[in-house]
């Protein structure tokens, strides 16, 4: 944990940094440090994310719900991160199309899963 605080302050100050004197690397700057942050949360969370697959195993939940999930946290962070760095640089507009984008694609992954609730809903009533 005191590592990713560590890291991210760092990070911060590089980012003022660059901003300040040379706005020409804060793009790369930004995707490179999103990267190894993400990294780092990985590694500090691979226990957790262990015990949630195993947890998910024993009530007998499917992969595909777990892909879904998986896909759909990847998605969001990606927006996320895609969007703060569009609203960074200024440009709004294309910070709303891709945070439009990103919840296109969630509201399409659980699609089927909204579906299936649905139906079982349809089922209950009959």
């Amino acid at each position: 944990m005191i590592k990713i605080i560590v890291v991210s302050v760092v990070g911060c100050c590089i980012g003022v940094i660059l901003k300040q004197n040379c706005k020409e690397l804060l793009l790369p700057f930004y995707i490179g440090f999103s990267v190894v942050m993400l990294i780092f949360i990985a590694d500090k969370y691979s226990a957790e994310i262990s015990a949630f697959t195993e947890l998910t195993e024993s009530f007998g939940v499917g992969d595909d719900i777990i892909g879904t999930l998986v896909k759909a946290s990847v998605v969001s962070v990606a927006v996320k991160i895609s969007g703060d760095i569009c609203k960074e640089s200024g440009n709004l507009l294309m910070q709303d199309i891709i945070e439009l984008g990103g919840r296109v694609v969630i509201f399409t992954l659980s699609l089927p899963y909204m579906l299936q609730i649905i139906r079982l809903c349809l089922g209950l009533l009959k």
